[in-house]
């Protein structure tokens, strides 16, 4: 099972038993306003294809997702990660902390919303566990903030999107120390436009 850091780039696990390590930090809010605040860069491609044109890269820095679609375009989108625990296996927030740190999200997405910026939010998980499952919980706990966001005024104008991509993009195998696998237990909040 899995326990989620909620990384507003933020991405979803469950874990059973609670440790000092499982306590979310706060939420630096003017920190993230910088990063959310730079422009989605795009890169046009090699050829322009009819129709659709569908992601086949994802790329997640340390402060950016890059995506490459399939005309060879990219697009670097910022996000930034908000420190939330969820209860195991439920896409309920643990603590008053990460009910705080939600808080001070919608209070800046409202803000930046008035810039007209639109974001994503997308669950991750870590390796261990089952694939399927941790899709599925990944997608529950990004649709749930969503909810959060809006219960707390954040306009659905603003929050465009929500994704589960459970742990197709952890970057630490399923036999790493805990502190390792918890950095794969996220949600972002991503840039869109």
């Amino acid at each position: 099972m899995n326990l989620n850091l909620f990384t507003f780039l933020a991405w979803i696990s469950a874990v059973s038993l609670v440790s000092a390590e499982d306590k979310p930090s706060s939420f630096d809010v003017e920190a993230a306003k910088v990063k959310l605040a730079q422009p989605v860069e795009k890169s046009s491609g090699k050829f322009t294809p009819k129709g659709l044109n569908p992601e086949v890269k994802r790329f997640y820095s340390k402060d950016a997702v890059v995506i490459t679609r399939q005309s060879g375009a990219t697009e670097t989108h910022p996000f930034v990660e908000v420190p939330l625990l969820f209860q195991v296996n439920t896409d309920q927030l643990r603590d008053g902390v990460s009910e705080a740190n939600l808080a001070k999200v919608a209070l800046m997405l409202k803000e930046l919303g008035v810039q007209s910026a639109t974001f994503a939010i997308e669950g991750h998980a870590s390796a261990e566990g089952d694939a399927g499952r941790n899709r599925e919980l990944s997608s529950l706990r990004a649709l749930r903030i969503q909810s959060l966001l809006r219960e707390q005024g954040v306009p659905a104008g603003v929050v465009v999107r929500t994704e589960g991509f459970g742990s197709d993009h952890a970057e630490h195998p399923i036999h790493s120390p805990e502190a390792l696998l918890g950095q794969d237990r996220r949600v972002l909040v991503v840039r869109q436009k």
